[in-house]
């Protein structure tokens, strides 16, 4: 069974390396979560977005 988890750290360059080569994580993808904002945000208008990091994991 896989499961989903998504962490927002900052930055999502390091995090998603150090949690793709965990044991039993099977895909990282990384975005934006949160933000109350109607806009698409980009790596240089966040806006009130957050960087995150998905992982999908064997549970």
């Amino acid at each position: 069974m896989c499961s989903h988890a998504a962490f927002a750290l900052g930055c999502f360059w390091c995090p998603e390396a150090q949690f793709g080569s965990l044991s039993g994580v099977v895909r990282t993808q990384v975005g934006y979560c949160g933000g109350t904002r109607p806009v698409s945000p980009t790596y240089k208008n966040l806006g009130d977005h957050s960087e995150c990091v998905q992982l999908d994991f064997d549970s």
